[in-house]
């Protein structure tokens, strides 16, 4: 995510089929070469749209979780984008696993990482039915609720955001962000002072979190100098 780097707009290694090495930066400038290419995650930008317009309207240290085919963060700081050398790839992070999950993980580089154990793919495999296939009383829902709820417990311990929120098809299940703030407090053990309900919140913009970001990252190319676009690439 560095422009000045040479694998700048380069997808890396992705367990996606056919996407790694793939040069998107490259593509869109050769396709629009009088346009200026602007790089940043899906995750970044809902970030920035929930911090500027939605559900954390106003906050400076914001995290945007999505679970859907993978799961991936956007980090807000101190009002700016996070990335350096890498984006975050929080999906990767290693969770504890819940008591008697013997589920290998699909995660096809760490096996039972955060993604590999609470994508959507991973629920459909463990379970054999898909998300949206499963009751809200289903025991999927309190094994996915641990394994968020200790991803969002790390990002307490080393980001300290005042709000998280959870996007992306997995998410839409009934209750599903109760349960994870439920877990979340319950190993907080009320250490944390900025873990204030409600902190683990409902995306405001829906499935438009990263459409809207993308929209507000066009006006660095018309010299916006606003601090939260400031750190974008």
């Amino acid at each position: 995510m560095n422009p000045g780097h040479a694998d700048y707009g380069r997808l890396l290694a992705t367990p996606k089929p056919g996407w790694s090495g793939f040069s998107i930066a490259g593509f869109l400038s050769e396709a629009f070469p009088a346009a200026r290419v602007i790089m940043e995650t899906d995750v970044n930008a809902a970030a920035l749209a929930e911090s500027r317009i939605g559900a954390a309207a106003g906050l400076d240290d914001v995290v945007y979780i999505t679970i859907g085919t993978g799961i991936g963060a956007g980090l807000l700081s101190g009002g700016r984008l996070v990335h350096d050398a890498l984006h975050p790839e929080f999906g990767h992070f290693k969770v504890p696993r819940a008591p008697s999950d013997d589920f290998a993980g699909l995660c096809p580089f760490h096996g039972d990482c955060l993604e590999g154990l609470a994508s959507g793919p991973a629920i459909a495999t463990r379970w054999g039915r898909p998300a949206h296939d499963l009751a809200s009383s289903h025991p999927a829902w309190e094994c996915e609720a641990w394994y968020l709820a200790h991803a969002a417990l790390a990002l307490l311990a080393t980001m300290s955001p005042l709000q998280v929120i959870i996007g992306g098809g997995v998410s839409q299940a009934e209750d599903f962000h109760a349960k994870v703030e439920a877990q979340l407090t319950r190993l907080a053990g009320g250490y944390y002072p900025t873990l204030e309900e409600p902190f683990i919140v409902a995306p405001a913009l829906g499935q438009q979190a990263g459409i809207a970001g993308a929209l507000m990252l066009t006006a660095l190319a018309h010299g916006d100098d606003d601090s939260r676009l400031a750190a974008a690439p």
